[in-house]
């Protein structure tokens, strides 16, 4: 493999890993879960303070769960 060949080959792998990463990544919810909604919990050690929120319902992803 000479030094062009290999440069090709670099800028082709640079170019689909780029490609790769753009597509949504969003998976979907098996059918064969429980229909029991998940939540993350987040305690913050030194306020004390909790967040629970509700990411997943039973078949759909809440897009916007997040407090602004």
């Amino acid at each position: 493999m000479n030094r062009r060949s290999f440069l090709a080959l670099g800028a082709k792998a640079a170019v689909g890993l780029c490609l790769a990463q753009a597509a949504p990544a969003w998976a979907k919810i098996p059918s064969s879960l429980p229909a029991k909604p998940r939540i993350l919990s987040f305690y913050h050690t030194h306020t004390r303070e909790r967040l629970d929120i509700t990411y997943a319902t039973a078949k759909d992803y809440d897009m916007e769960p997040w407090p602004k």
